[in-house]
């Protein structure tokens, strides 16, 4: 017998695989979030802009103002940094942090308000694997 394996040794815990998928969910919804950036803030701020414009003609300037709210949806952009440095991050180490995972899910599900519909999707499907019995267990582990 090695020194390696002793017969009273427990094996290490391995990472579930569920985990592994919500990194890799991360990771991909985070690229798409550039090319959804792009499309949804034109649309935002031309929709948004034309509409409040027509809307109030003779307040110019608050149809204007309308239309640069739609700008938020460059957040996006951010959030998508965010989701492939997390999904990095869950790959990557042994053990990531279940407040980081839980924070990140829930700004993708947020961010069905600015037109991050793929993110939305990803953070939904993210919390009900990190509810799985397993993976819950496993990252309540010290």
């Amino acid at each position: 017998m090695s020194d390696a394996q002793s017969p009273g040794a427990a094996a290490p815990a391995q990472k579930p695989q569920k985990l592994m998928v919500v990194g890799a969910l991360m990771i991909i919804s985070g690229l798409l979030q550039y090319p959804v950036a792009c499309v949804a803030s034109t649309v935002f701020v031309t929709v948004v802009g034309v509409v409040m414009g027509i809307l109030t003609f003779w307040a110019a300037g608050l149809g204007a103002f309308c239309g640069y709210c739609g700008l938020i949806s460059y957040a996006l952009w951010g959030l998508g940094a965010i989701e492939i440095l997390t999904g990095i991050l869950v790959l990557a180490l042994p053990k990531p942090p279940k407040i980081l995972l839980q924070i990140v899910a829930a700004l993708e599900v947020a961010s069905l308000l600015i037109g991050g519909l793929p993110a939305a999707i990803v953070g939904v499907v993210n919390f009900v694997l990190m509810r799985d019995p397993e993976v819950d267990a496993w990252l309540a582990e010290p």
